[in-house]
């Protein structure tokens, strides 16, 4: 090929590559906020004008066709997400193939329209029986303030508050299982952007520990004085907390709730032999923890005056006799019936004698009785001096009577 040949066609090939300016890529809008459409535009023009001229634009990212080759002069995008920031370009070329330019490539950065949200709880620490506030914190786009947002909060991944506008969720009187791990879901009405929060753990504290049942003396025997005490430990810096107190024998009430945390009974085993609980309660009612069961046997004996005391205080409570009224005092004293009635009562049932026969009560009864008789004659003994020898007297002059009859 001879020198003009060969620059005629490099004169061809200049002039023809005049024809393109180098493309430039222009995004719209500025800047790109996620959840929004982008618009890119590859902009050429023809040296000379040509109206009629066609030309082919292809659009990459990263390298790679996003648009095949068309003669649009635009691209657009819709519902961006964060994940479509990245480098763009644009080629163009003439119908024949023959003059083909690219454009630089241009960095595009889609905005978030909200950051990750994340959780504040409040008060802190959390105490159960008081309300616990969780609050879904984000932020939105400078440009985009006024977008409405729907946030739901979770509970170990499920849902404890739905979707709603409020940004606060609220629970009340909480426990301690309410523990756990929560988060919160952020999203827009058209549901096309969602954030969720890290899970935050929430430990809920006890306010008090759960009850301690004790008994004193540890080993108790009929007539004895038994004290059960119900223990806990509040909180340091609850310790103004009124609590109250109640027991139960075999789930039955013995001492409804009040503000002493001693239950005090003299201990017959017929009667007080069982399953001991106890129930601390807050004055709110909010918090309210059971004790273990405690069983308490007991032991038979003890001294007949000592459980027969008891005895006739339980039945003077039970009714309203007159003569029993006076048992509540320390100073009780039993009349002279009464305490063979309870000495009675004593022996047969707390005394190892509840398995004795009619003929053995018969007999035991009898001896008592007739124990009586003598302690009263014995106190009255001059009256029944008299009244024997007036006996004997009548029983002699019967008696003369009859052997003369007889004679």
């Amino acid at each position: 090929m001879s020198t003009e040949t060969s620059l005629l066609l490099l004169w061809l090939v200049l002039i023809q590559e005049a024809l393109l300016t180098t493309p430039t890529i222009k995004v719209t809008p500025q800047p790109v906020i996620e959840g929004g459409d982008m618009t890119l535009t590859c902009n050429t023009s023809l040296n000379p004008p040509r109206h009629n001229a066609q030309l082919q634009v292809t659009y990459y990212k990263e390298g790679r066709i996003v648009q095949e080759s068309g003669v649009s002069e635009t691209y657009r995008a819709y519902n961006v997400q964060l994940e479509d920031s990245g480098k763009y370009s644009c080629a163009v070329e003439t119908t024949d193939g023959r003059v083909r330019k690219k454009s630089a490539e241009k960095v595009i950065q889609i905005v978030a329209l909200l950051t990750t949200p994340t959780i504040k709880v409040t008060p802190h620490p959390v105490i159960e029986g008081g309300d616990m506030t969780l609050t879904c914190n984000t932020s939105l786009h400078p440009s985009r303030h006024n977008t409405q947002l729907q946030v739901t909060f979770y509970k170990e991944r499920r849902i404890a508050q739905r979707s709603g506008v409020s940004d606060i969720y609220k629970v009340y009187n909480v426990q301690l299982g309410h523990s756990g791990k929560y988060s919160c879901e952020v999203e827009t009405t058209d549901g096309k952007i969602r954030r969720r929060s890290a899970e935050q753990v929430i430990q809920i504290e006890e306010l008090f520990s759960p009850p301690v049942l004790t008994v004193s003396p540890e080993s108790v025997s009929d007539g004895d004085n038994m004290t059960l005490s119900c223990d806990t430990n509040l909180r340091d810096y609850r310790q103004n907390t009124d609590l109250q107190y109640a027991f139960y024998r075999d789930g039955g009430n013995l001492q409804g709730f009040t503000s002493s945390n001693k239950y005090k009974v003299q201990f017959i085993q017929e009667k007080n032999s069982g399953y001991y609980t106890c129930e601390i309660q807050t004055s709110t009612h909010r918090v309210k923890k059971q004790s273990q069961k405690l069983q308490i046997q007991g032991k038979a004996g003890g001294s007949v005056e000592a459980v027969c005391s008891s005895l006739c205080r339980e039945q003077a409570r039970a009714n309203a006799d007159s003569k029993a009224s006076h048992s509540s005092g320390s100073n009780f004293v039993l009349t002279q019936a009464e305490y063979l009635r309870c000495k009675l009562l004593c022996h047969t049932r707390n005394m190892g004698y509840s398995n004795l026969n009619i003929f053995q009560l018969a007999f035991f009864g009898g001896g008592i009785i007739v124990g009586a008789i003598l302690v009263f004659c014995f106190i009255n003994r001059t009256k029944t001096k008299r009244h024997f020898s007036s006996i004997m007297t009548s029983w002699a002059t019967r008696s003369n009577r009859t052997i003369r009859t007889v004679t």
